[in-house]
C-alpha cells in the first residue's frame, strides 16, 4: 500500500504504536502498519493527529492535502534532500537553453506519439472510425518538432497536435456523457473532470517521487516556474497523460463503470463526482496504477508506479550528466 487514500469526510487518523488507525466516530475504518505507507493523501475534511503526522514524517512518508474533489492544496514532507550538488546541477540545467530545448522536444515528441498510438489503437478495434487525417497531422507535427529553435515554438507544435487529439476524443468516449473540447480551469463537464482528476493525482505522486530522489519538483525544464506549480512533475506527467490517465478514463466511460449518475452539480456550478463514486474512482485508479504490463525496453513486467521511479532515476542522471532524457513510451 504505497499510497494511503483517506477520503471519508469527518474521519480522523490516529497513531497506535507503529500503526495508523482511521476512525469515524466510534467506528474503526482502517488500520495499517506505517512501514507499508510511502505517501498519505488526505481529501477534504479529515483530521490527522500530530502523533500520526510525526510517525509518518519519521518514516519519510509524505502527507498530501487535497480538496474533497482532488485539487492539490499542499503537503508535509520529511525535509528537503541533503543532496545539495544535485540541486545545484538542477539550477545549472535550468539556465542551459540548449539543454532545455532538447528536453522539451523529447517530451513533446513522446506525448504526440502517445496520442497517435491511442488513435491508431482505437481504429484497429473499431473499423468504422477513421482517424487517418488526424494521425497524419500528428506525423507532420513530429517532423516539425526537430527543427524548432525555442521552447515557445515547441509549445505551439504541442498545442496544435493536442487540439487535434482532443477533437477526436469525443468519438472514442462512447458514453452518454458529452465531451466537446478539453477545458481545465475548471473542467466544465464530467469527462473533463475525470481527466483533470487523473492528471492531478499522477502529478502529486510524481512530485513526491521526484523530491524523494533529491530534485526540486517546482523547477521545471519545459514548464516554466509558477507560484505553487510543480513544474518538473508536470514535465514528467506529459509522458503519462495519455497511456495512463486517458486510457483509464476511456475504459471507465466505455464500460459504463462511471456514468452520469456518478456526478452532481454544486452551488458553484462545477460538476463533481459524488462521495461514494469518488471513492470508487480512487480504488479503480489505484488498481490501474499498480497493474503490471510488459515493458519491451526492459524485457519485464512493470507497473506504472515502477515506471515512475525509473523515470525519476533517469531524470537524476540527466540533470547530473547532461545526458539526453528519454521519456517513457508504452508499447503500441
Amino acid at each position: 500500500m504505497p499510497n494511503l487514500y483517506i477520503t471519508e469526510q469527518g474521519a480522523r487518523v490516529e497513531r497506535i504504536s507503529q500503526r495508523l488507525v482511521v476512525r469515524k466516530g466510534n467506528e474503526r475504518l482502517l488500520e495499517v502498519p506505517v512501514k507499508d505507507v510511502e505517501r498519505m493523501l488526505i481529501f477534504g475534511a479529515v483530521q490527522v493527529t500530530t502523533q500520526a503526522l510525526s510517525l509518518l514524517l519519521e518514516r519519510g512518508a509524505d502527507v498530501n492535502f487535497l480538496s474533497v474533489h482532488g485539487r492539490f492544496r499542499g503537503k508535509l514532507c520529511a525535509g528537503l534532500s541533503k543532496n545539495v550538488q544535485l540541486r545545484l546541477a538542477q539550477h545549472c540545467r535550468l539556465q542551459d537553453e540548449k539543454f532545455r530545448l532538447q528536453f522539451a522536444i523529447n517530451v513533446v515528441e513522446t506525448k504526440v506519439k502517445s496520442q497517435q498510438a491511442i488513435l491508431k489503437r482505437y481504429m484497429r478495434n473499431h473499423n468504422h472510425v477513421d482517424f487517418h487525417r488526424e494521425v497524419e497531422t500528428m506525423t507532420n507535427a513530429l517532423k516539425r518538432l526537430c527543427s524548432q529553435t525555442n521552447i515557445d515554438s515547441v509549445r505551439a507544435v504541442e498545442g496544435m497536435a493536442t487540439a487535434v487529439y482532443f477533437n477526436s476524443f469525443s468519438q472514442m468516449a462512447r458514453s452518454e456523457l458529452v465531451f466537446v473540447t478539453r477545458t481545465k480551469h475548471p473542467p466544465t463537464d464530467p469527462v473533463n473532470g475525470l481527466l483533470s482528476l487523473g492528471y492531478a493525482l499522477v502529478t502529486g505522486e510524481l512530485a513526491g517521487i521526484i523530491e524523494a530522489h533529491g530534485l526540486d519538483p517546482f523547477m521545471g525544464l519545459y514548464h516554466t516556474a509558477k507560484q505553487g506549480r510543480q513544474s518538473l512533475a508536470l514535465d514528467v506527467l506529459e509522458e503519462f497523460r495519455h497511456p495512463l490517465v486517458d486510457k483509464l478514463t476511456l475504459k471507465l466511460l466505455n464500460t459504463r463503470t462511471i456514468s452520469a449518475s456518478d456526478f452532481e452539480k454544486r452551488d458553484d456550478r462545477r460538476i463533481y463526482l459524488k462521495g461514494d463514486s469518488f471513492k470508487r474512482y480512487i480504488s479503480l485508479y489505484e488498481e490501474y496504477l499498480t497493474r503490471r504490463f510488459f515493458v519491451k525496453e526492459l524485457g519485464k513486467q512493470l507497473s506504472f508506479r515502477d515506471v515512475f521511479r525509473l523515470q525519476a532515476e533517469k531524470l537524476v542522471k540527466t540533470i547530473k550528466t547532461g545526458a539526453e532524457y528519454k521519456p517513457f513510451i508504452q508499447g503500441r
